[in-house]
């Protein structure tokens, strides 16, 4: 028996969310037993589309979060003015040791100032990473 990996999910983030976001999920949940989520955003646009993936029933949390970084923000705005968005919310759940990752597919900027300045940098590191995966 192996333990859940829980991941912190954006619903909010990006063009096509919450249902891109949650398809994303449903299709990482298809392929990896252990896998959870606690996902952040507006009670009356997530939930109604995550009833429409019954797969996911049992294996994500909802947690809700007023703001939304928009793509357009300035990561400085995002910083100062987001700490109730859904983005910072799914970053604090790192920070929190609720979760051992954030993904977001909203606005990178904001993404990687606010995670740098609420995780903090990995000593001898010096620039955050973002993580790609190939083919995609």
């Amino acid at each position: 028996m192996s333990d859940k990996v829980i991941i912190s999910v954006d619903g909010m983030g990006g063009s096509n969310a919450p249902r891109a976001v949650v398809e994303g999920m449903a299709i990482a949940a298809a392929s990896c037993a252990d896998i959870h989520f606690l996902v952040y955003g507006h009670e009356n646009v997530i939930p109604p589309v995550l009833s429409e993936f019954p797969e996911l029933k049992g294996r994500c949390k909802f947690i809700h979060a007023d703001g939304v970084i928009l793509d357009n923000e300035s990561p400085v705005r995002a910083l100062r003015y987001g700490q109730n968005s859904s983005m910072r919310a799914a970053i604090d759940a790192v920070k929190n040791e609720q979760a051992v990752a954030c993904v977001s597919s909203g606005n990178t900027g904001a993404l990687m100032v606010m995670s740098k300045m609420v995780l903090g940098m990995l000593e001898d590191i010096s620039r955050p990473a973002i993580v790609g995966v190939m083919p995609n």
